[in-house]
């Protein structure tokens, strides 16, 4: 799977958005030096506003 311009941004969600349609986002970082890494899950629950 290939990274696109248009993952770049927020989907647009479905119309109607179910319930529990949700878009994740993750963010990973790694420090070679230091040892020392970070991971970022986020959640986008369009349905709840």
């Amino acid at each position: 799977m290939a990274l696109t311009a248009t993952d770049e941004l927020p989907h647009r969600p479905p119309d109607p958005v179910p319930e529990h349609w949700q878009e994740n986002y993750f963010l990973m970082g790694w420090d070679d030096r230091q040892q020392a890494g970070f991971y970022l899950h986020l959640e986008r629950f369009a349905a709840r506003g």
